[in-house]
């Protein structure tokens, strides 16, 4: 099995947002993980000082594996589970005040993915060569427009992830 390049602190949200699409889910049809999957992850999270997170593989629109990984809070034993919450401040609503992370998608668009759109250090991807009906045509993140119509409007500007109880304190 080939694995992807260990994650940037860019990528980081990338890893949310599946964690994301697995809570929205429900309950996944399991199956088994890939091989070194498990390994993979516990690396990642040694690597980026995570002590826990949620994972969801999406396969043509369903979720076959959900999994949890470590601990909800450092130091405490809760495990991590498919269905926890992980009360990220400023996320998931587009209101003043908070960061309005969101894509605008053509969904009459058809294209075929290529490795050579790739703008990560890995440079490729599994859905090399897969038409799709359904294009990204913007993005934004924090408020920010980030990509539109297949270029990039600004360079990467990663900021840590705040978590609600540290906003308490």
């Amino acid at each position: 099995m080939i694995l992807h390049p260990i994650p940037t602190p860019r990528s980081i949200p990338a890893i949310l947002l599946l964690a994301t699409i697995g809570l929205a889910a429900g309950a996944p049809a399991q199956t088994a993980p890939p091989p070194g999957l498990d390994a993979y992850v516990h690396e990642v999270m040694e690597t980026f000082e995570v002590p826990g997170l949620a994972l969801a593989i999406v396969k043509d629109g369903e979720v076959v594996l959900a999994e949890g990984y470590g601990v909800r809070h450092l130091g405490e034993p809760a495990p991590v589970d498919p269905h926890t919450l992980f009360g990220i401040a400023s996320k998931g609503r587009i209101a003043a005040g908070y960061d309005a992370d969101l894509t605008i998608v053509d969904l009459k668009r058809r294209e075929t993915i290529t490795d050579k759109w790739m703008a990560s250090r890995a440079g490729w991807t599994p859905y090399d060569g897969v038409t799709v009906t359904g294009w990204p045509v913007g993005t934004f993140v924090r408020g920010r427009k980030v990509m539109w119509q297949g270029a990039l409007a600004t360079p990467a500007q990663g900021e840590r992830v705040r978590f609600l109880e540290t906003l308490a304190s």
